[in-house]
């Protein structure tokens, strides 16, 4: 596999604060690199570091095949876009005189800045003062201003924070659609639910430290989804469960509601297809009628929340 982004052994400390510990970040080549992590985890202090904006304490940054340093940083940073906390823009200029602003400083074409604006469908946009813009306006003027030189990396920090449910749902559409042309997307988000349905790979931080980084399949793969199993006698079987020899040390038994069926069915974290199978054997030896089976279902923010919480698979 082919990484854009490398680091080996990527280090930031203030003080005796280690705020990012030993990363070695891996963003393949045309992929939407999801970056999570709770709040304070290290995201935006790294995404700086791989701009070159704050100096890393220790180890190295490697961007499309050429180590980032302050001798490389003007050539590398002209094949990356990126929007870093809060939107960029003067609000006493239009979003036409801002973006005319960005032609002039990066030597781009009138196509390139026209493409850009049309890319985060500002158009109708341009002739306002951008003093007058929503949040979700100014997102989308700063994504046009990172998209104009047409980057090969674009690096996006909350890229969907202001916007309304159709604006996420065309930036989501968006960072798939520069995928599918080449460009390589890093982007953090606390919306883990849009980070799920964009993302191909991701990273999670915990502390300042990666605990999670492979494909979005892997993650989910990685984990066994608590199994459900609806019964005559919910209480019984939950005692008998767990005692069972199929439940393992790391498992739960509990007794939980759910939509549809008896109010309690019985919920089993961490348990195999060869438990399970020894689970219902159990459980029909001692008269209990087993009605239906089946794994929850698993979305990222249980998984982030599980990972983040046992620091790491």
């Amino acid at each position: 596999m082919t990484y854009l982004v490398e680091t080996d052994q990527l280090s930031k400390n203030y003080g005796d604060r280690a705020v990012v510990e030993n990363l070695d970040l891996r963003v393949p080549a045309g992929s939407v690199y999801g970056f999570l992590g709770p709040n304070g985890s290290g995201k935006s202090t790294t995404m700086k570091m791989l701009l070159n904006l704050i100096q890393p304490s220790a180890g190295s940054i490697n961007i499309m095949g050429q180590p980032m340093t302050r001798g490389t940083r003007r050539g590398l940073l002209g094949h990356i876009g990126s929007l870093i906390e809060n939107p960029p823009g003067y609000s006493h200029l239009t979003g036409r005189e801002n973006m005319a602003i960005v032609e002039r400083l990066s030597d781009l074409s009138s196509l390139q800045i026209d493409r850009a604006i049309h890319a985060v469908k500002l158009e109708k946009q341009m002739d306002k003062k951008v003093k007058n813009y929503s949040l979700g306006m100014k997102q989308r003027l700063g994504i046009a201003m990172a998209l104009a030189k047409e980057p090969s990396l674009l690096i996006l920090d909350e890229p969907t924070n202001g916007l309304d449910p159709a604006g996420i749902d065309e930036i989501r559409g968006l960072l798939h659609d520069l995928s599918q042309a080449g460009v390589t997307v890093m982007v953090s988000s606390h919306l883990l639910g849009e980070i799920d349905k964009t993302a191909t790979h991701l990273g999670i931080l915990s502390n300042g430290r990666m605990i999670f980084q492979s494909s979005r399949e892997e993650l989910f793969a990685s984990t066994i989804p608590n199994l459900l199993v609806r019964c005559s006698q919910p209480r019984k079987a939950r005692e008998l469960l767990a005692h069972s020899a199929g439940v393992q040390h790391s498992s739960e038994v509990q007794l939980t509601s759910t939509e549809s069926g008896p109010a309690e069915t019985v919920r089993i974290s961490n348990m195999d297809d060869a438990g399970t199978a020894q689970a219902v054997a159990t459980l029909v030896r001692q008269d209990i009628d087993v009605f239906d089976v089946r794994r929850e279902e698993q979305n990222l923010e249980d998984l982030f929340r599980n990972l983040t919480h046992q620091g790491g698979l």
